[in-house]
């Protein structure tokens, strides 16, 4: 092997590169708890003798849980100026929890594990990506910030996880689905702690939360990126949630090709882990972003084509979740128009309005609707939700394109444009 391949490796493997490589695996792990419920939930239902309002409820349990522990883990990380400590205290407490479910007996058990699941996995993404902008080269920020938070969480939680954990279920029980992350979720809190280092731009970086929340405040592409995740949160917690039973009852697709219909929503949304960020690198955050949640609509509007071709609801669920890739870009917009040493409560307000407007509206309102008026109505409020997040995203203050500027013009690693 010459010098010249040696050393092309060393620059391939360099250090941003594997802390993409580890953030995405934590990705992974909390994308595959999070899911698997819904992949299960036509078996949990029956066992549990569950209604749709319980089923919306359940999902709102988890992101009430995001949406309170993201903030305040966040800002208090941001006033210490320490990121490390708190991530691998996340992934050891999702470890602790994540088999809780395993053992519900009842409904009320199952509510609670899924609330102190939300409350563990919380502060992940906001705590990674602060990570991630501080150590990314800004010419692909967008990029680096969708591999970690979508990639892994995509292949494993979307694409893979229905697969799997349907076929558990079909073959020793839903419960044995909880079983399965509890282990790889101690293992990335380890690596974390043995390769992650503390990020130079937060040590020492003291500050007054509310000092903190008044610079914010006058960040209008942080506010507007709240909305917009909050209405694609809504989108796909509608889609995650009832998509599955929709499947089952409506299409008539057997639990194993409802997984398949699943897993090809992961597959778009690995996809657009790549594609989407890469692009808006490329061309600019906005018009990326406006196309990115267009799409979005697609996924329900092709579901509800009851009688259709079940390819073409493959096709049209494939397309539309092509919007998965709006949760990284509203936290790349975020922590670009934020100061430093609040990138990481910049993402996790984002997080958490994006967690709680979407946990309220979404599974709530969701489940609710459904049991008045059909599991029809769920669907065609996510295309809704879609839609607005487009109308919203065209709001966004636009600025040119990152991979255009030279790495030395952005010396503090943060932009102040979408």
């Amino acid at each position: 092997m010459s010098a010249g391949a040696v050393h092309g490796g060393r620059r391939f493997w360099n250090y941003e590169n594997r802390l993409v490589a580890i953030f995405a695996a934590c990705g992974a792990v909390y994308g595959l708890d999070a899911l698997a419920l819904y992949f299960v939930m036509p078996f949990v239902k029956r066992d549990l003798h569950l209604d749709n309002a319980h089923v919306g409820l359940l999902s709102f349990a988890m992101l009430i849980g995001w949406a309170v522990s993201g903030p305040l883990v966040s800002a208090l990380s941001d006033k210490l100026g320490r990121r490390k400590p708190f991530l691998v205290g996340v992934f050891l407490l999702f470890a602790a929890v994540s088999v809780l479910g395993a053992v519900a007996g009842a409904f009320a058990t199952l509510l609670l594990s899924r609330l102190l699941m939300g409350l563990a996995e919380g502060p992940a993404v906001p705590i990674q990506q602060a990570i991630m902008v501080a150590e990314s080269s800004p010419h692909r920020r967008a990029f680096n910030m969708g591999i970690t938070q979508n990639f892994g969480s995509q292949l494993f939680g979307a694409l893979l996880g229905p697969l799997l954990m349907v076929q558990l279920a079909v073959t020793i029980g839903w419960r044995a689905a909880f079983l399965v992350t509890g282990v790889p979720a101690l293992a990335v809190a380890i690596v974390i702690a043995r390769f992650v280092r503390e990020p130079a731009k937060s040590v020492a970086v003291q500050s007054d939360g509310s000092f903190d929340l008044r610079q914010l405040a006058k960040c209008r592409n942080v506010w507007l990126a709240a909305l917009v995740g909050a209405a694609i949160a809504s989108w796909s917690t509608l889609l995650v949630t009832f998509l599955p039973l929709w499947s089952v009852q409506e299409l008539h697709l057997s639990p194993r090709a409802m997984s398949v219909v699943m897993s090809v929503m992961g597959a778009g949304g690995v996809i657009s882990a790549i594609m989407m960020p890469w692009l808006a690198d490329r061309l600019g955050r906005k018009p990326v972003m406006i196309l990115t949640a267009a799409l979005g609509a697609v996924a329900p509007l092709a579901a509800l084509s009851v009688g259709a071709p079940t390819a073409w609801v493959v096709f049209g669920v494939f397309a539309g979740s092509m919007a998965m890739a709006m949760y990284p870009l509203c936290c790349t917009v975020a922590v670009e128009a934020a100061p430093s040493h609040t990138a990481a409560l910049a993402s996790a307000i984002v997080y958490a309005i994006s967690t709680l407007v979407g946990g309220i509206i979404g599974p709530l309102a969701g489940g609710f609707l459904a049991d008045r008026f059909g599991l029809a109505t769920t669907l065609w409020m996510s295309a809704g939700m879609a839609a607005a997040a487009a109308a919203v995203s065209s709001a966004l203050i636009a600025g040119p394109p990152s991979a255009r500027r030279r790495p030395s013009a952005d010396k503090e690693g943060l932009l102040t444009s979408a």
